[in-house]
């Protein structure tokens, strides 16, 4: 099990009772802008996030062995569990993602990001997540945002996504959030930011890649960038 999730067997009732329980609650919207990307040389998979609610890290990026997703707007992790589960039974993330989505009584609420290590790059957004919206599909990455002061800054994130390749995934993820906050996308103010980075085949040293996040800050992008520079600094010392 990672990331709370659960393949087979018994603590299935568990995944169970947390998704009755979802249901019950009305969940908050994670309007928000954020970035999943891929670095086809080195393996890593990764996300980041930024929000004007609270711990943006903890609804929003979910990762699985090699699949990260983001569920944004209506945040769920019980619908990213969902699709980790049918990708582990051997389904396409495309056909995963598509058959949880059929199914999903809050479609059009949803907002969803998905990356592989096998370059498959996914979003979807739905026709009722707040304005203004959009995704864009990238060169080895995939933005979306909500409640954005406009559009065109999504399609602004891949760019520079795009344009730092010399550089290692973290500090691309985070150049793209970077220019989000830059151009002040999400209308609302901010208020939190995550970053989160795995190898699916480098397991055994996963301390070498960042699990960041910034739950309460009035600056949660500049603290999360400082975070990454204290990281990173200790990662090299143990290269």
């Amino acid at each position: 099990m990672e990331n709370n999730v659960v393949k087979t067997g018994a603590r299935a009732q568990c995944r169970d009772k947390s998704r009755a329980l979802a249901q019950k609650i009305q969940m908050q919207n994670y309007t928000t802008y954020s970035i999943v990307g891929l670095d086809t040389e080195t393996g890593e998979i990764g996300g980041a996030a930024a929000s004007c609610a609270l711990a943006v890290g903890s609804a929003v990026i979910h990762i699985h062995e090699n699949t990260i997703i983001h569920t944004q707007h209506m945040a769920s992790p019980v619908l990213a569990n969902d699709i980790f589960v049918k990708i582990s039974k051997g389904e396409s993330a495309k056909v995963a993602l598509a058959s949880i989505l059929e199914s999903d009584e809050n479609i059009k609420r949803r907002q969803i990001i998905l990356a592989t290590t096998e370059n498959e790059l996914l979003a979807h957004t739905g026709t009722e997540c707040e304005l203004e919206n959009s995704h864009v599909v990238g060169v080895n990455c995939v933005a979306a945002g909500n409640s954005l002061d406009r559009n065109e800054v999504i399609a602004r994130m891949v760019a520079i996504f795009e344009e730092n390749i010399s550089e290692p995934l973290p500090l691309r993820l985070l150049r793209a959030i970077e220019e989000g906050e830059r151009v002040q996308a999400d209308k609302r103010g901010k208020q939190s930011a995550a970053l989160k980075v795995t190898a699916p085949a480098n397991q055994g040293e996963w301390y070498m890649y960042p699990n960041l996040r910034v739950d309460d800050h009035k600056n949660p992008v500049q603290e999360l960038a400082r975070l990454w520079g204290l990281f990173e600094e200790r990662r090299k010392s143990w290269s």
